[in-house]
């Protein structure tokens, strides 16, 4: 089952896929470090790049979050 979490003012942020995640490492240039921004929220880079910083650090910390290992969840909760 993939996750999403909603991003507000953005759109909602889905887990990658397999497919994007062998495309991702594919991509060269300056578009790769953005590229599983744009991926995950279904923008093109052009689209993420016309989004706030605010946003875009928002965006970071929800694939943040999303990415996070299973036993980080664990760790968060015992604290």
């Amino acid at each position: 089952m993939l996750r999403q979490i909603e991003v507000e003012g953005v759109g909602t942020m889905c887990e990658l896929t397999d497919w994007q995640l062998t495309r991702l490492q594919k991509i060269r240039g300056p578009n790769r470090a953005i590229a599983p921004m744009a991926m995950g929220l279904g923008m093109t880079y052009h689209q993420y790049r016309q989004l706030s910083p605010e946003q875009q650090k928002a965006c970071w910390d929800a694939f943040g979050v999303l990415t996070r290992p299973p036993s980080d969840e664990r760790l968060m909760r015992a604290r």
